[in-house]
């Protein structure tokens, strides 16, 4: 495990609660004082012979508890030879005095003493120190925690407010998985202290870098010492940087939220809490940063409330079913269809998956849904059937689908009405969806395989499926992410990359299908190229079954983006 760096280590060290207590002349003084009221204490009562000597105690206590073992050994010294030494007489009544071995023999037992309440003073606030140290920072990295950035904050505001203008990022590695799964969970554990070396190289000292989530991490920034945008674009440069893991070279794909921190009707929960919001808007809308504004809570709200009306939606039948052609590059003529979700709201009208789709995957709600959407695709295909209609309909199916044990069986129960139906029935997936859990996903598709469905694998080029998977999967199709292929003209990059995963569908022997076509230049260079098939607006939006009933059989007509 990576330990915390040195700069760190010094702001603990800063920290009055993980040091021994401030050792000054006033703690000094008073227990010289103490001492000589002990003297006339002891003197004024009888001398030695009496119970009185043992209030020398409270300043060895003192002297223990301010200045640790050497300062208890010199108050027990002087306590022994000075103010209960031979100079003090067993009985002042009588002027005896003490005898040598007598005075002596105490002085050993206040040092005695003194060591003991040394050692035990020392022993309480090491254990107060690691107990303190362990509530306000991370146990695996050692920053500071989502604690102490809250009690930081809250310090600020409770003061006479915030002397600088300060704001708040929150930075977190959204790869997590796929490097767990790859180099294992005991290395990710590194993660945090390697993300924390990263913006600690690019940021001032004065910018503190706290530890939340196992991925995440915050910093406080005086802005006047530098802007949010300077603090962002130098993070998200720096993480364009691998890390190493292992000795492997690692590269962190990092989201940026940001927030400010206002003193006038703000606590450091709402700070954190606008921050974590903004930077989960970004993840949503798979943009590097998003800087906190207003409008977010109540984007996130009406998510929220979109996400309680599901259940009921699909009772009410509020969902319905558009289909975007699948065309031959060549004919121009549909030879299929994907199914896409759209939502008849009562209130906000129809709605795109963008919507409400990327709340619902992340919840159980998302089985309910792919339910719908496969019963009822398999409807309208087989209503088709019997139209006399033979394209193929696709469905896409999430990651959490495929780890979820009734996929297949729900499958098997409807191809089972319709055993030559199945082979027009096919089923997409995403990269993600192999790096969820590789070896369940690549066996249920496997058992989706054998039921007689095709495979097709979406989004192609965008996430981290390596080449074993690709000949692992019993694809049949290979869908090319809208991306490259928007840009297949202007850039010879994409034009690369597209020629590329062409040719090695061709070698495995797939169905070439290409997003995102919205010019006719782009079709003709794919077809070129060898794609077999596309979708986009040049060819036609997502439709209603009837509107797309309508185009079959005949080349479609040119339609542009922004028709």
């Amino acid at each position: 495990m990576l330990r915390l760096p040195s700069s760190q280590i010094s702001r603990e060290s800063a920290d009055p609660r993980f040091r021994d207590r401030g050792a000054g002349l006033a703690p000094a003084v008073i227990i010289v004082g103490l001492l000589a009221l002990s003297a006339a204490v002891v003197y004024g009562t009888g001398g030695t012979s009496q119970a009185y000597p043992h209030v020398v105690y409270v300043p060895i206590v003192m002297a223990a508890a301010y200045y640790g073992g050497i300062g208890a050994l010199a108050s027990a010294l002087l306590a022994g030879f000075v103010v209960l030494g031979p100079l003090m007489p067993l009985n002042t009544l009588t002027g005896e005095s003490q005898p040598v071995e007598g005075w002596l023999f105490r002085t050993v037992f206040l040092v005695a003493v003194a060591g003991t309440v040394a050692v035990l003073i020392k022993q309480i606030r090491s254990e107060k120190g690691a107990k303190l140290f362990a509530e306000s920072h991370n146990a695996s990295s050692r920053l500071p925690n989502w604690s102490e950035l809250q009690n930081q904050i809250d310090g600020f505001l409770r003061g006479s407010g915030l002397r600088k203008p300060h704001a708040l990022l929150a930075i977190e590695a959204n790869n997590l998985e796929q490097i767990a799964y790859t180099l294992g969970g005991s290395v990710v554990d590194q993660l945090p202290a390697l993300m924390y070396e990263q913006v600690r190289a690019i940021l001032p000292r004065s910018h503190s870098v706290y530890h939340g989530r196992s991925n995440r991490l915050a910093v406080l920034l005086p802005t006047e010492e530098m802007a949010v945008p300077e603090a962002v674009s130098k993070a998200i440069t720096a993480f364009r940087r691998p890390v190493r893991l292992d000795d492997i070279p690692v590269y962190l794909d990092v989201t940026v939220g940001s927030a400010d921190i206002e003193t006038e009707s703000k606590t450091a929960h709402e700070a954190m809490r606008q921050v974590n919001l903004a930077l989960e808007t970004a993840k949503h809308q798979a943009r590097r940063h998003v800087h906190y504004r207003r409008e977010n809570d109540t984007s996130s709200r009406r998510n929220l409330t979109l996400l309680g009306q599901v259940p009921a939606a699909i009772s009410a039948d509020q969902f319905q079913l558009f289909y975007q052609p699948k065309v031959d590059l060549e004919t121009r003529e549909v030879v299929g269809a994907e199914a896409l979700i759209r939502w008849m709201h009562p209130e906000h009208g129809l709605l795109s998956p963008g919507h409400f789709m990327p709340q619902i995957e992340n919840t159980a709600l998302i089985d309910d849904i792919t339910a719908w959407v496969v019963e009822t695709a398999w409807r309208q295909l087989r209503s088709w059937r019997m139209a006399g209609i033979g394209i193929e309909l696709a469905v896409n199916v999430s990651p959490r689908n495929l780890l979820n044990t009734g996929l297949v069986p729900s499958l098997k129960r409807l191809f089972d009405q319709d055993g030559d139906a199945a082979a027009l029935f096919e089923v997409e997936i995403t990269e993600s969806a192999v790096i969820a859990d590789a070896q369940k996903t690549v066996r249920q598709l496997h058992e989706i395989r054998e039921l007689g469905a095709q495979i097709a694998l979406d989004d192609f080029g965008t996430g981290y499926t390596s080449l074993r998977y690709l000949t692992e999967l019993p694809l049949d199709k290979l869908k090319i992410d809208q991306s490259f292929v928007r840009r297949l003209q202007q850039r010879n990059a994409e034009a690369s990359v597209v020629n590329a995963v062409i040719q090695l569908g061709q070698e495995l022997g797939l169905t070439l299908i290409a997003e995102g076509i919205e010019e006719e230049g782009i079709r003709g260079h794919l077809m070129h190229l060898g794609c077999h098939q596309g979708q986009g607006f040049y060819f036609s939006k997502p439709v209603p079954p009837a509107t797309l009933q309508g185009m079959l059989g005949r080349p479609l007509p040119v339609h542009t983006a922004a028709s």
